[in-house]
């Protein structure tokens, strides 16, 4: 994956980005490539391989090779030779970016240790010769770290999930069924989502990694109820420490009575320390910070040294060791019988299906917006208790939510633009000139349109399933989906839930193009209500895609 020749700078890189969706579908946003263009500017890259053209959209003076299929490894092929005395234990193996507090995002340089830590005879799940590991995970997110190289170095097998199908249950469900797969991971909104769609789509998988974001105990209970044969572990850890620091094994005993699912314990080649304040450790029951420590650190910030000198830090442990940790800012207590608990953040840092954001980056992007004077970016609670980004703007000449929205799209990745954009006079304050949170719109109680009277069938149709979907029905049929309080995660499930109602089988993109009811039924409802010889070619379609499922496999 990469050359080492003394330091990071001089190495060819593998740059890893989170998106929204699928790949396939991120570059459609203009931001991806003001925010790629960075990171191979931070990245001081040498040489790009990519699937898609690059070169006019980057704008930047690098090489870049479009190759597809077999024609990477050939394309690597044409690397010097580093040979196996260059590269050792602590050598950079890959950069994964994540939001920044700053404003602009940090890379976190892992190396090669850290992955072997992971895979090499975990005790968190099995990773043997029999694992048929599912491909899922965006290459941005650091659980394709153990999708990838789980299995590949323990002589199983990866099965890749097809490129242009989103992750509904009935695509999961064809994968699993036609390569076997029997160990896998999804995010928690990911798993949440297809529980309420088909848990039995999961049937079969013998091993259910889930986290990124704290597990919901009522979907865990279901999915212990339905997936007898299953077991689900709980994985939690930031990038800085490689994937996984802490795991729980759920049991299927597991009470829905809890008022939340344990991160559990250290996995292989890591102990954790809690810590106050002073970085002292605290006893058990009592909350503080979680202090990752072990053979997963990573070795840094990207061409951030002060950053990487206040979160990578020593701490003494209670056995009188100085060893060197990675302060997480997460908040944690463990229990008495030693399990622990993630209780939430001392910062304001987020995870919402899965990524992990900054709202003071936002923050800073909304500010270089013409005539913005303030704004502020928390999260909130939808219409369905998801959690949204909201944010709340005051600017000079009050400029139009899509034109804010639209600018946003060109700096931001999709998943970090704002669900909710709400333009003010003014932020209202507390008696000590603080913000008032509690003053501020609540998006959940935003009033919506009552359905006009004569609405063809086609509007109200379309209307109720986006209001399954996001909690409440839409303001208008010419409402943006995005506008509305929708994310990818909630465009994958909206896309599955119109294939069922309208029996035919949607190209992936499909409310990502139309993403208004009313484009929606204009696409729809002539093959509907007219033309049966399409419904037919759609029904066709879907099985040709369910063979392709079959016939993928790496």
């Amino acid at each position: 994956m990469s050359e080492n020749r003394g330091g990071v700078n001089e190495r060819f890189l593998s740059i890893a980005w989170q998106f929204g969706t699928r790949p396939a579908l991120a570059f459609r946003n203009a931001g991806v490539w003001s925010r790629l263009r960075l990171l191979c500017e931070d990245a001081r890259l040498k040489q790009i391989y990519s699937a898609v053209p690059l070169c006019e959209s980057l704008r930047f003076p690098l090489r870049v090779q479009t190759v597809g299929g077999t024609a990477f490894a050939e394309a690597g092929a044409g690397g010097r030779d580093v040979g196996r005395s260059e590269i050792s234990p602590e050598s950079p193996a890959y950069i994964m970016f994540t939001s920044g507090s700053t404003g602009e995002p940090k890379g976190v340089v892992v190396p090669h240790r850290a992955i072997m830590r992971l895979v090499d005879k975990p005790n968190f799940m099995r990773l043997d010769s029999s694992r048929v590991f599912l491909c899922l995970a965006p290459l941005g997110f650091d659980a394709s770290t153990l999708e990838i190289w789980g299995p590949l170095l323990n002589g199983g097998k990866c099965v890749l999930y097809p490129d242009q199908q989103l992750p509904t249950a009935s695509g999961l469900k064809s994968v699993i069924e036609a390569t076997g797969v029997n160990s896998m991971w999804l995010t928690a909104s990911l798993f949440n989502s297809i529980l309420d769609q088909d848990a039995q789509s999961l049937a079969g998988v013998e091993e259910l990694l889930t986290g990124g974001e704290a597990l919901s105990v009522p979907h865990v209970c279901k999915a212990l109820a339905e997936l007898r044969g299953t077991q689900l572990i709980n994985g939690y850890g930031p990038t800085e420490n490689t994937t996984f620091t802490t795991c729980y094994r759920i049991p299927v005993d597991f009470s829905a009575a809890e008022p939340r699912v344990p991160i559990g314990l250290p996995i292989s080649g890591t102990r954790i320390a809690i810590v106050d304040e002073h970085l002292v450790p605290v006893p058990a029951g009592v909350e503080g910070e979680l202090v990752a420590l072990g053979e997963g650190l990573a070795l840094g910030y990207l061409n951030k040294p002060a950053l990487t000198q206040g979160r990578f830090i020593d701490i003494r442990t209670t056995d009188g060791q100085d060893i060197r940790g990675y302060r997480t800012g997460d908040r944690v207590v463990q229990r008495p019988d030693g399990l622990v608990d993630y209780l939430g953040r001392f910062d304001d840092q987020v995870k919402i299906e899965g990524h992990r954001i900054e709202p003071a980056e936002i923050e800073r992007v909304i500010a270089r917006f013409p005539g913005i004077k303030e704004c502020r970016v928390l999260v909130r609670s939808g219409p369905a208790g998801q959690k949204r980004l909201a944010a709340y703007v005051v600017a000079n000449d009050s400029p139009q939510q899509h034109e804010l929205r639209n600018w946003l799209a060109g700096m931001l990745p999709a998943y970090m633009v704002p669900h909710y954009l709400f333009m003010l006079r003014a932020l209202p304050t507390n008696a000590n000139g603080k913000l008032d949170k509690d003053a501020l719109p609540d998006p959940s109680s935003r009033t919506v349109e009552a359905p006009m009277e004569g609405r063809p069938e086609k509007f109200a149709t379309l209307s109720q399933a986006w209001g399954e979907i996001l909690g409440q029905p839409p303001s208008s049929v010419d409402i943006n989906f995005f506008d509305a309080g929708g994310t990818s995660l909630d465009a994958v499930r909206l896309h599955a839930l119109l294939c069922s109602r309208f029996m035919r089988e949607l190209d992936p993109t499909f409310v990502f193009e139309h993403a208004t009811i009313r484009r929606q039924a204009d696409a729809l409802m002539p093959a509907h209500l007219d033309d049966e010889p399409a419904r037919g070619r759609g029904l066709q379609r879907r099985n040709a895609l369910e063979r392709g499922a079959r016939a993928r496999r790496l």
